[in-house]
């Protein structure tokens, strides 16, 4: 079976689409099926990827570290 690859972008995406429908009151389980994807990779994507917005998404891909190399204040200052 071929592995999907999403962008950071595309998964960020999602999940804001995801949290709309949750805010909606559409369990985890039904919007995961919307999405094709599993609850797993929702709740790791979720961690990975929740706090971030595009912009940031885009800039992490463009220097080629992750999330977790850049230092806090960097990020706490985006939301400043």
């Amino acid at each position: 079976m071929v592995r999907k690859r999403f962008s950071p972008e595309k998964i960020i995406g999602m999940l804001r689409e995801a949290e709309f429908a949750l805010a909606q009151g559409v369990t985890v389980g039904q919007e995961c099926r919307q999405l094709s994807l599993s609850e797993q990779t929702y709740y790791q994507w979720r961690k990975k990827y929740g706090c971030l917005k595009i912009s940031q998404a885009k800039r992490l891909k463009d220097t080629g570290t992750s999330y977790w190399d850049v230092p806090v204040v960097s990020i706490i200052g985006d939301f400043i």
